[in-house]
């Protein structure tokens, strides 16, 4: 990028000699191609100034600045992600954008040759409206800020999912290593993982999808009912990118319910039924041995709870250690309401 002193000094040159010539056509040969070369770097610049400005506000860049201009200090842990692509508006950024995740959100700014009228910005991580893969194959990740449709891809993208997916990650986990299981794994291949854990440590949108249909509901004490609780990871790599697909099966069991939700990149569908409900299509031994689990019980995804309105929902338990714990419970329940 030419430095702005020197496109000073041309130009004080230029007017000098403008305002010091009296007979321009008898101007000497060196003065003339001294006076083209400035006039040209000057329309030059003049045209790349124009075009900057125009991708600013065609791709939404130049609103996001001002909405959510970069504080002065940024004293966090960050991860930064060097030479990203991004999409916004109408325009798309290849290899330009460098973004920087820090607690308090992701900071977007140009490389330096497109610095012009693109002044760096952060986008707090709730304003991040929308998440969504373009399908489950690829990285590309789509959503909007503001109104304004952004898509990501890459490593930032698979950084962001996680960090939508659980806000309370810490900004260092965000990026894959070494010890990262995902890295682990051969292409076209395929993992459960089963943990148990707190209901607070499930996928966010099955917590709030949850919380609202039990107020719905007007269901006292859950946190006390709660009987089981555990979350099992689906991940299968892809054959050509190598990109890592993640699907996550929440469950949760109480004395009366069971709540379940199926999360990926695309959002959460939860759903739910009575235990004693369960019982009439199956028997505990079922519940022991398959896989995937098809249940049959109300869509809590929206807030319109139609109980007349089943759905069948096929629930990845899993096998190992973890998920024989869940179904052990999970059929002490149903044998207790056959009794």
């Amino acid at each position: 990028m030419i430095k702005k002193s020197i496109i000073a000094t041309l130009i004080a040159g230029l007017l000098f000699i403008i305002l010091t010539e009296d007979n321009f056509g008898h101007m000497n040969t060196v003065k003339r191609a001294f006076l083209i070369f400035t006039a040209f770097i000057v329309l030059c610049t003049c045209i790349y100034c124009f075009v900057l400005a125009f991708f600013s506000f065609i791709s939404g860049w130049r609103v996001l600045s001002l909405k959510f201009p970069l504080p002065e200090t940024v004293q966090s842990d960050s991860l930064l992600f060097y030479t990203q692509s991004v999409g916004m508006g109408y325009m798309y950024y290849s290899m330009s954008v460098d973004i920087r995740f820090i607690d308090a959100g992701l900071i977007f700014s140009q490389s330096r040759f497109f610095t012009f009228m693109h002044r760096p910005f952060i986008v707090p991580y709730e304003k991040v409206e929308h998440p969504g893969k373009i399908n489950s194959s690829d990285s590309d990740l789509e959503f909007t800020v503001e109104g304004i449709k952004m898509r990501m891809s890459g490593e930032s993208a698979e950084a962001l999912i996680k960090k939508k997916m659980n806000p309370s990650l810490p900004i260092v986990s965000l990026r894959s290593g070494k010890d990262d299981p995902d890295r682990s794994m051969k292409k076209g291949g395929e993992k459960f993982i089963t943990r148990k854990c707190r209901f607070e440590e499930l996928q966010p949108g099955f917590i709030s999808q949850v919380r609202d249909f039990i107020k719905h509901k007007k269901i006292d004490g859950l946190q006390d009912a709660m009987v089981h609780c555990c979350e099992t990871a689906y991940m299968k790599k892809g054959f050509f990118l190598g990109t890592v697909y993640h699907q996550y099966t929440d469950l949760l069991l109480t004395g009366e319910w069971f709540f379940w939700g199926v999360c990926d990149g695309d959002g959460c569908s939860s759903g739910c039924a009575k235990i004693k409900d369960i019982t009439e299509i199956h028997d505990p031994e079922e519940i022991l041995t398959l896989n995937p689990l098809e249940i049959r019980g109300i869509n809590i995804t929206g807030f319109h709870y139609d109980e007349s309105d089943l759905t069948s929902w096929r629930l990845n338990v899993g096998n190992d250690e973890e998920s024989t714990s869940f179904r052990r419970k999970f059929a002490e329940l149903v044998s207790k309401y056959r009794k």
